[in-house]
């Protein structure tokens, strides 16, 4: 789980996935949506008291999706990644942290984006944090995705992470 799973990932940005019959239609903020994404069948969301998201995929172990409103244009958005990715290696108790930036791209549906990797271990295990910072619609507002979990958890999911990055698209 080197650069070959972060190298997917970046590719993800703009390849084509195909959706589950089943996935549900997202769109974020809830409250004045600026984007739409499809989460797999299986997964569960659950909206924090600041109407940020926390996504689950429906198995053991668990890979966790959480989508944050920044108020921010993606340069800081993007800028804050290492210290995101660093707040999460201290969260979870991270040693042998090795980061990766595996810089912009944009999905199919035209939504620049910048993502940060961090892997390490916490309790012996393998654990993976991959941060986004994603830009929407051009030049507004930019939002924070982190997909964390286990490594072999992150591995098993990667085509929902494909699917997940590749379904982001402007609500108009």
């Amino acid at each position: 789980m080197k650069t070959i799973h972060a190298a997917t990932i970046a590719a993800c940005l703009f390849a084509t996935a195909s959706l589950p019959l089943q996935a549900k239609t997202i769109k974020f903020p809830a409250d004045n949506p600026d984007f739409s994404f499809k989460l797999p069948e299986g997964w569960t969301m659950e909206a924090d008291k600041d109407g940020d998201l926390v996504c689950k995929s429906g198995d053991k172990p668990a890979l966790t999706l959480n989508v944050n409103r920044m108020n921010q244009d993606f340069a800081k958005v993007k800028e804050q990644l290492p210290e995101l990715g660093k707040t999460f290696t201290k969260a979870a108790e991270m040693k042998n942290v090795e980061t990766k930036d595996l810089g912009e791209d944009t999905n199919k549906n035209g939504v620049k984006g910048s993502i940060y990797v961090v892997k390490g271990k916490s309790s012996g295990q393998g654990i993976v944090a991959e941060l986004l910072a994603i830009e929407p619609k051009d030049g507004g507002d930019a939002y924070f995705f982190m997909f964390s979990g286990l490594a072999t958890a992150m591995t098993a999911h990667t085509d929902d992470i494909g699917t997940i990055i590749d379904s982001i698209k402007p609500v108009k």
